[in-house]
């Protein structure tokens, strides 16, 4: 989720699936021509164009399947 839409009204239901910005859900590592990129995107365009929100929703439902919290400290 683009840090730029939490507390837009529009994101509002893809928010509150990872919380906040900061929730380890929504971070990525990521190079620094990527890092430095983001915001060229769909994620620009806001959560008020359609396709940005079907992009942005796709992208979140995919490292959601995935996530697998922690159980332990034995994990790291």
């Amino acid at each position: 989720m683009p840090r730029a839409w939490f507390g837009k009204r529009a994101a509002q239901a893809l928010t509150t699936r990872v919380g906040h910005a900061d929730d380890a859900r929504n971070l990525a590592v990521a190079c620094t021509r990527c890092n430095h990129d983001k915001g060229k995107g769909p994620d620009a365009r806001g959560p008020t164009d359609p396709r940005a929100l079907e992009v942005v929703t796709a992208l979140l439902d995919s490292r959601l399947s995935r996530w697998r919290p922690l159980q332990d400290e034995s994990e790291l």
